[in-house]
């Protein structure tokens, strides 16, 4: 009796196309396991198959990155391997359910954790401000190992202990702070102004500079660098050592062809470089030629048709103090990194 009536609910809940198996008892049961019965590695496949279905990008690095956050890890290399064969608990099961659907949604990753890990700082996240890219971490790389070979400021202490000044740091559209955090993370002995025109932005890198007790040594200010008076502004604030930057560089004919998630949620100002892409670059280039110390520094994250067209400007004397020194590939090998030196008077302009 107890089979026949097992077998009308599965009829009444539309399950009796499931696959039965034998057990002890006799009759049958599905042989999809219980939600309680899962363990956290039966999670992880379920969503990324769901993700995969439905056209997520990246679905198995987002349903693990999602699941390691459930389980206090940052990646789920960072998981050991007993707990992802321990069922979820019921708060686990609801919070990892809950984020997975926010990005079958679209939503991306980093603004569902609110949180991302950009090279060795954790900052904050919240849409609508532009999510960093590695290439963005790679520019931080470039700035850091460019230091270590050419003479910027007084970055270390003499001999006598006494307390070096630092190289001092402009941020060009600093977004959620990442650049200029993360570089005086590495140098404790600079300071930064950091500026952007979204208030958002500058909210969030105010928010992540206090986290990172960094506040102290970063003015962030909001200011629209497209504006003429922000280069008066600046350079009373100056002269800066180095200025560096990851300007919106997507050419206007781009922005559709970006990832769906990319376009619905970050913001398309951080993202618009106009038709060539160099609107706001070459805002970036004139503002550095006024506010730089002489022999000073400016560093840019660029489109990779971007330096020979520089490279042309420069050439017309667009900023005749400003020369290019070195352009460099991204990890992809995309020209991504220009590298550009502001000369002082008595130097040929463009000369070697």
């Amino acid at each position: 009796m107890g089979g026949v009536l097992y077998q009308m609910r599965m009829l009444c809940t539309g399950r009796s196309s499931m696959r039965k198996v034998s057990w002890a008892g006799g009759t049958s049961r599905p042989a999809v396991p219980r939600r309680s019965s899962r363990n956290a590695t039966m999670w992880l496949r379920l969503w990324r198959r769901r993700f995969a279905l439905r056209g997520v990008s990246e679905p198995k690095n987002s349903a693990q990155l999602l699941l390691a956050h459930c389980l206090g890890a940052d990646t789920i290399y960072g998981v050991p391997e007993k707990t992802l064969n321990r069922s979820l608990s019921g708060d686990q099961q609801r919070l990892f359910d809950e984020m997975c659907r926010k990005r079958l949604q679209g939503l991306p990753v980093q603004y569902i954790l609110g949180e991302w890990t950009f090279r060795d700082i954790k900052l904050r996240m919240k849409p609508p401000v532009l999510i960093p890219r590695p290439e963005t971490e790679e520019l931080v790389g470039l700035v850091l190992d460019s230091l270590k070979h050419v003479e910027v400021g007084s970055y270390q202490p003499d001999p006598q202990g006494v307390p070096a000044s630092g190289p001092s740091l402009l941020d060009a559209g600093c977004g959620s702070g990442a650049i200029c955090l993360s570089l005086l993370h590495s140098l404790p002995t600079a300071r930064a102004v950091a500026v952007d025109k979204s208030e958002d932005a500058v909210s969030l890198t105010r928010l992540n500079a206090t986290s990172l007790n960094l506040l102290g040594r970063c003015n962030v200010l909001h200011m629209d660098l497209t504006a003429g008076l922000a280069q008066r502004e600046l350079a009373a604030l100056g002269p800066f050592d180095i200025v560096v930057s990851n300007p919106p560089y997507v050419l206007s004919s781009h922005l559709p062809l970006l990832q769906p998630e990319v376009r619905w949620f970050e913001d398309r100002g951080a993202l618009d470089g106009g038709k060539d892409g160099m609107d706001v670059l070459r805002v970036v280039l004139t503002l550095a030629s006024e506010v730089l110390k002489d022999h000073g520094w400016l560093f840019v994250e660029v489109e990779p048709r971007h330096p020979e067209l520089i490279a042309q400007e420069l050439a017309e004397h667009v900023w005749p103090c400003l020369r290019l020194v070195h352009i460099y590939q991204d990890l992809s090998g995309k020209l991504r990194f220009c590298i550009l030196r502001k000369i002082s008077q008595d130097e040929e302009p463009h000369g070697k």
